[in-house]
C-alpha cells in the first residue's frame, strides 16, 4: 500500500528567531476595575502584567499582541484613556510589540448581528492614531510576519479594499519566502466553509483570504479572539488559535466533559486559571514549534532544560499514551447567548492535543476501527504531521480493508492485535494473511478474563482486559519458535497495579531481546477495585515517571493507559489531567521528565539503589549523568530538585554530571 505524502514540518536546523504572542489582555483603566463584572475581569490588568514579565524574561526577538489589547470599544468614552494606560503598562518591560487590531480595538465585524458597536471609518483611523497601523508586515528572522485587522474584511468600508490591495501586493512580492499572518478573529473555528459566527471570518472574504494563504504557502496563521486554544490544519498551513491571560470565554466551558468548579471561583469557565497563557513560537531554519505557556502555573524545577520533547521534535523513546477518550470528533455547544444566541456550534475540543505536547507523548494507542470514521482518519493524517504516531489495536485479525486503511497513513507505526489465547492456532492463516497487507511493527496481545488462558490466576472476575504477564515467558518462547518468528511478530505486556514498572519492564525487554521480538508494555495507572480510588496523585506521577525512564532506556515501546481521571464509571482515580483537560501534578511530572530525557540519542540505565524511602535510577543521557528520585513517603532525598514546583513529594532530579553546556538551539533532526 503506497502511503500518502505529509507535508513536512519538523523543525530542522538552528532556531533562527523566537516570537513571543500575548492575545486578548483586555486591559482596563484601573478606577474601572471594581465595575467589572467578573473577578477573572478585575484581574486583567495584574494578569497581562504577570505574562509580560515572564515573556520578557524568555527574551524573544519581538513579540506580536493579537488584539482586544484593551476592553472598552472604541466607542466608550474611556477607550483614548485606557488605550494611553495600556501603552505604558506594556513599556516598562522594553519589548518591542505590534499589534493585530481585535473587536474591542477597532470594533465587532459587521455581520448580520452583532453584540457591540460595529467598526467604521472613525474607529479604524482612532486604532491608528492611538495605538497602531491597522496593518503593517515585519520581519521575525527568516519569516515575513502580515498583520491584518480582520474587522474590516467584509465590512465594505474603504479601508477594507486598501487593505485588501496593500495584502495581496505584500503576498505577491514576497512569494516563495516564508510567511505568517496575524488577524485577531480566526479565519474559521470547526470547517473552512462554515457559516457565518461571531468567532470567525465571513464567509465571502474568508473564501478570498484562504485562496491568498494556500497560493502563497503560507506557514501560519495566528489568531485570538475566542480566549482558547485550538488548532487546525489545511494544506500548507497550521492555523493557531490561542489563549488569554487574562480569562477564558467560558461559553467553550460546554466541551468539557465535566463542570467547573464553580464553588472554587471558576465563574463557570471563565476563571479556570489553568487555562490562560501566552505562546513562544521558535522559528527555525525549516518549521516552526509554538509552545502553550500556562501563565497561572508555577514553572516546575526541569524546565530549565530547553522543551524539545514536543511531537514536531521527533523524539525517541518517550511513552506514549492510549487515547481513551474522543479525540477527533466535535462536542456541541448548545444556543447561548450573549454572543450566540441563534446558533448551535460544533466544535471539537483540543485541549486533549494541547496535553499531549506538553507531555511529550508522540506514541498514540487508538482502536483500528476509529479510522471508520472520516473525522478520525482525517485527524490521524494532520496528527501525523505534527509528529505523532499511532498503534491501532483490534479485537480479531482486522479485515484486509481496515488494515490497508491504517498502512496507508504515513503516521502508522504498528498494529497491535488482541486474540483469545486459547484459540490462538485458529488465527494463524489469518495472521499470515495480514503480514500480506501490513508490513510494519505487528504485536500480539491475548485477551484476559476469567474464561480465557488464566482461568486459575484470574479466578470468578467479571473484568475483561488484555496483555501478556512476564509470568508467560515460557508459553511466548514456544510460540515464537512455532509461528511469531517466521511471521515477525512482536508480543504486548501489561503491568498490572501491583508489579513494579522498572523491574518487571527490564524484565520483559530482556526477554523480548533474548528471543528477538519487538516487545510493547502497557502501564496500568488505577487500583484494582472497581470501584474505588487506591492510589495518591503522587504514587500515580510516580508510576509516570518510572515509565519515562524505562521508555527511554530500553527499547520497550511503553504506553500509560490513564490520561485523565476517571471519576464515574468503573476503576475510579487519578490521570495525568482532570476532566477539564488541565494538568494533574502526573501530567506535570511526566512533561517534565521527558523534557530531560527528550533529544538523547543514547541513554542507559546505570542502576537503581535505594535511599531512604525512595528509589533512586541513575542514567546517562549522552554522556550526562541524571539522577531520578522517586519517593515512596512524600520526602526527597537531600539534593533533589522537585520536577513540579511546590511539590516536593513528588519525583524529582539531580544531574551530577555533565558535558559542557552550549548555547546551540538547534532542532533535533
Amino acid at each position: 500500500m503506497t502511503r500518502n505524502s505529509p507535508i513536512d514540518r519538523r523543525p530542522r536546523g538552528k532556531c533562527l528567531a523566537r516570537l513571543a504572542i500575548i492575545a486578548d489582555t483586555h486591559i482596563r483603566l484601573p478606577e474601572d476595575l471594581p465595575r467589572a463584572p467578573w473577578e477573572a475581569n478585575r484581574q486583567a490588568n495584574a494578569r497581562t502584567k504577570r505574562a509580560l514579565e515572564q515573556i520578557a524574561a524568555a527574551k524573544p526577538d519581538c513579540v506580536l499582541h493579537m488584539g482586544d489589547v484593551v476592553n472598552p470599544t472604541p466607542h466608550e468614552p474611556s477607550y483614548a484613556d485606557a488605550s494611553r494606560f495600556a501603552a505604558k503598562l506594556m513599556a516598562p518591560f522594553g519589548l518591542t510589540i505590534h499589534v493585530s487590531p481585535g473587536n474591542h480595538d477597532v470594533g465587532d465585524k459587521l455581520a448580520f448581528v452583532t453584540p457591540a458597536h460595529g467598526i467604521d471609518e472613525d474607529s479604524v483611523e482612532l486604532f491608528e492614531r492611538l495605538v497602531r497601523p491597522n496593518w503593517l508586515a515585519f520581519d521575525v528572522g527568516p519569516v515575513r510576519t502580515l498583520i491584518i485587522n480582520a474587522s474590516l474584511i467584509g465590512s465594505g468600508l474603504p479601508q477594507e479594499a486598501v487593505q485588501w490591495d496593500w495584502l495581496e501586493t505584500e503576498m505577491a512580492s514576497h512569494h516563495g519566502r516564508r510567511m505568517f499572518l496575524a488577524t485577531h478573529y480566526p479565519v474559521f473555528m470547526a470547517q473552512p466553509d462554515e457559516g457565518s459566527l461571531y468567532d470567525n471570518i465571513e464567509p465571502e472574504g474568508r473564501a478570498r483570504l484562504l485562496g491568498l494563504l494556500e497560493r502563497h504557502a503560507v506557514e501560519a496563521v495566528f489568531a485570538g479572539h475566542v480566549h482558547n486554544f485550538f488548532h487546525h490544519l489545511l494544506g500548507p498551513t497550521e492555523f493557531h488559535i490561542l489563549p488569554s491571560p487574562s480569562f477564558v470565554r467560558q461559553d467553550y466551558a460546554e466541551l468539557s466533559n465535566t463542570a467547573p468548579d464553580n464553588a472554587g471561583g471558576m465563574e463557570g469557565g471563565r476563571n479556570d486559571t489553568a487555562k490562560l497563557g501566552w505562546a513562544l513560537v521558535e522559528i527555525f531554519e525549516h518549521g516552526h514549534v509554538v509552545h502553550i505557556r500556562r501563565s497561572e502555573m508555577p514553572e516546575d524545577d526541569a524546565a530549565d532544560t530547553a522543551p524539545r520533547n514536543h511531537p514536531k521534535f521527533l523524539s525517541e523513546g518517550l511513552p506514549g499514551l492510549q487515547l481513551r477518550d474522543a479525540w477527533a470528533e466535535p462536542g456541541t455547544i448548545p444556543l447561548n447567548g450573549p454572543i450566540e444566541e441563534f446558533t448551535r456550534r460544533r466544535q471539537r475540543n483540543d485541549y486533549p492535543l494541547l496535553a499531549l505536547q506538553e507531555m511529550g507523548t508522540r506514541d498514540l494507542r487508538v482502536p483500528l476501527t476509529d479510522l471508520d470514521d472520516p473525522l478520525y482518519l482525517q485527524r490521524a493524517k494532520d496528527l501525523g504531521e505534527l509528529g505523532f504516531r499511532f498503534t491501532f489495536f483490534s479485537l480479531d485479525v482486522p479485515p484486509d480493508a481496515l488494515a490497508a486503511k491504517a498502512a496507508a497513513l504515513p503516521s502508522a507505526a504498528a498494529l497491535e492485535v488482541i486474540l483469545p489465547w486459547r484459540r490462538i492456532s485458529d488465527f494463524h492463516d489469518a495472521l499470515a494473511r495480514l503480514r500480506g497487507v501490513w508490513t510494519d511493527r505487528l504485536t500480539v496481545a491475548c485477551t484476559v478474563s476469567s474464561s480465557d488462558h488464566r482461568e486459575v490466576a484470574v479466578g470468578a472476575s467479571y473484568v475483561v482486559s488484555f496483555g501478556f504477564d512476564l509470568s508467560e515467558f515460557e508459553l511466548l518462547d514456544s510460540f515464537h519458535r512455532d509461528v511469531g518468528a517466521e511471521l515477525d511478530l512482536g508480543y504486548s505486556f501489561r503491568l498490572s497495579e501491583r508489579q513494579d514498572v522498572l523491574a518487571d519492564g527490564r524484565s520483559i525487554a530482556a526477554f523480548a531481546a533474548r528471543i528477538g521480538a519487538p516487545a510493547t508494555l502497557h502501564v496500568t495507572m488505577a487500583g484494582e477495585h472497581p470501584g474505588r480510588v487506591e492510589r495518591s496523585e503522587a504514587q500515580v506521577a510516580a508510576r509516570a515517571v518510572e515509565a519515562a525512564v524505562l521508555a527511554k532506556t530500553t527499547p520497550l515501546a511503553v504506553f500509560l493507559d490513564r490520561t485523565v481521571d476517571v471519576d464515574r464509571a468503573y476503576f475510579p482515580g487519578f490521570g495525568l489531567y482532570d476532566r477539564l483537560w488541565n494538568p494533574r501534578l502526573p501530567g506535570r511530572a511526566l512533561a517534565a521528565a521527558t523534557r530531560l530525557l527528550a533529544g538523547a540519542d543514547r541513554a542507559k540505565l546505570l542502576g537503581v539503589e535505594t535511599r531512604g524511602t525512595s528509589r533512586i535510577c541513575r542514567l546517562t543521557l549522552d554522556g550526562q549523568r541524571l539522577d531520578v528520585a522517586i519517593p515512596s513517603d512524600g520526602t526527597l532525598p537531600a539534593g533533589f530538585a522537585p520536577l513540579v514546583a511546590n511539590a516536593s513529594g513528588l519525583p524529582g532530579w539531580r544531574r551530577t554530571s555533565h558535558t559542557a553546556e552550549t548555547a546551540s538551539r538547534e532542532a533535533t533532526t
